[in-house]
C-alpha cells in the first residue's frame, strides 16, 4: 500500500507541474525510483494510474466537504454554496 501511495503521489506531483495528465509511465517510474516493470505490477495501464489519482483527489475533496459540513449553525443555500466553492478551490 505504501509503494502504491508513493506512485500515486508521484503522478500527482507530475500532474501539478504540468497542469494535467501529460506524463508517461516511464517518468512516473523514474521519479518513484522504480523500474518501469515494477510500476506495472501496481498499475497495469496508465489509465489505471490516472483513475487511482483521480479517486484520491475526489476522496480528499469529500473529506474537505465533510469537515466543512461538521460545522455548527444553520445551513442555507448560500452557506452550502460557499462551502462547496471553498472546497473546490
Amino acid at each position: 500500500q505504501q509503494r502504491r501511495a508513493q506512485i500515486v503521489g508521484t503522478a500527482a506531483a507530475l500532474w501539478g507541474e504540468r497542469g494535467g495528465a501529460d506524463f508517461t509511465m516511464a517518468e512516473v517510474a523514474a521519479r518513484s525510483g522504480l523500474a518501469k516493470g515494477t510500476l506495472y505490477l501496481y498499475f497495469e495501464t496508465r489509465e489505471q494510474l490516472l483513475l487511482a489519482l483521480l479517486e484520491e483527489q475526489l476522496a480528499a475533496w469529500f473529506d474537505a466537504v465533510d469537515a466543512g459540513l461538521a460545522g455548527e449553525g444553520a445551513w442555507d443555500g448560500a452557506r452550502a454554496g460557499a462551502l462547496l466553492c471553498a472546497a473546490l478551490e
